[in-house]
């Protein structure tokens, strides 16, 4: 009995260490906060990475290709003014720090760009835990999810009322 209930035990702890693995970041770069694990901080878009709190280059932006629209507004969170640029499917929130137009947020509309792990807008709340793992938190709102990536940045899902995605949203504070 006690040999099976340490292969029971063992089993389990198995299963947990690999449902944890199963939304890590691809490597350290991108990924939460740096350390390697958790759901990465970076989304690729049309082919394009677009790293939570990375710069949004010239090359970024044409790579990206024209907006639909680009915003200026006082900056509720940083000294100065953001610029936000939309597209038809996504939004990308950036700040200047210095000489630098910084990515500070990156809300995607759209299931043609899932996050790495593989969570995408449509998918049910249970779909996505499969995906990224059981580490998520209720947002204050109560009208969705998040994941702490560490650094301040968090990866937020937020949901209908039948609890299917509507809008994936990386953040940096």
């Amino acid at each position: 009995m006690k040999t099976r209930n340490a292969w029971l035990s063992l089993w389990l702890a198995l299963a947990i260490a690999l449902g944890l693995c199963a939304c890590s970041g691809k490597g350290d770069e991108g990924s939460g906060g740096g350390d390697g694990e958790g759901p990465s901080s970076a989304i690729a878009i049309g082919g394009t990475s677009l790293q939570l709190g990375g710069e949004f280059t010239e090359e970024i932006k044409a790579a990206l290709g024209e907006p639909a629209s680009v915003e200026q507004a006082p900056s509720c969170h940083y000294d100065g003014t953001d610029n936000i640029y939309t597209y038809a499917d996504f939004s990308v929130y950036t700040y200047m720090q210095g000489d630098k137009s910084v990515m500070y947020s990156i809300e995607v509309r759209s299931d043609a760009y899932p996050t790495p792990e593989g969570a995408k807008v449509g998918m049910t709340l249970d779909e996505v835990k499969a995906a990224c793992g059981e580490g998520a938190e209720g947002l204050d709102a109560g009208n969705g999810v998040y994941y702490s990536l560490g650094g301040g940045m968090q990866l937020k899902f937020f949901l209908t009322d039948d609890n299917r995605v509507q809008r994936i949203e990386y953040y940096v504070e």
